[in-house]
């Protein structure tokens, strides 16, 4: 006897559309962060994460954009609405990138356009090797002097650490323990 199946056709039919991604291995020493940067983006089309909330939290003339997991293209053209009634872009402080840093949920033209001074990383990269290193390296070409802030420290936070201090280094790492990060804005 089996059981009967089209309760779950729906769900393989989801599952068919969008199948799930390979883990990707973390970033190897020397980051070759020209080659990463060079790479072309390709946004989600997941309607699961395009219906994601994007944020933008502002406190004491401090801000913070929380994306979600939000199609990076409807993120820019809010960030271009929001700018065009207040006459300027507030000054963020804080990214957090959207879908543990996927490359398919945060784009360049989405850094270039928030020009954040510190991006959060928020994943262990333990199920699809989140975040991807491209991500990271068009966020170090698109902003000066950013900082990664990641939340864990693994085989994914470590090179990027290790390549920071590398003489000539254009960014900065900060790694959190068992506790996370801890982030003042």
């Amino acid at each position: 006897m089996q059981p009967a199946r089209a309760p779950f056709d729906p769900f393989l039919l989801i599952h068919d559309r969008h199948p799930v991604s390979p883990r990707r291995l973390p970033a190897s020493l020397p980051i070759d962060l020209k080659a990463l940067a060079a790479k072309e983006f390709q946004e989600d089309t997941s309607e699961t994460n395009g219906s994601s909330i994007a944020l933008l939290v502002e406190h004491e003339g401090r801000a913070a954009v929380l994306t979600g997991d939000a199609y990076p293209s409807v993120v820019v053209e809010g960030w271009r609405r929001l700018t065009a009634e207040r006459g300027e872009a507030p000054n963020v402080d804080l990214l957090k990138l959207s879908h543990h840093g996927s490359h398919t949920n945060t784009s360049p033209a989405l850094l270039r356009t928030l020009k954040p001074k510190r991006v959060l990383i928020s994943t262990d990269g333990s199920g699809y090797g989140h975040p991807h290193a491209e991500t990271l390296a068009w966020a170090i070409k698109a902003i000066k002097g950013v900082e990664l802030v990641f939340n864990h420290d693994n085989e994914y936070s470590r090179p990027w650490a290790a390549s920071a201090k590398q003489p000539g280094a254009r960014f900065t790492v900060r790694v959190g323990g068992l506790g996370g990060a801890d982030i003042e804005l």
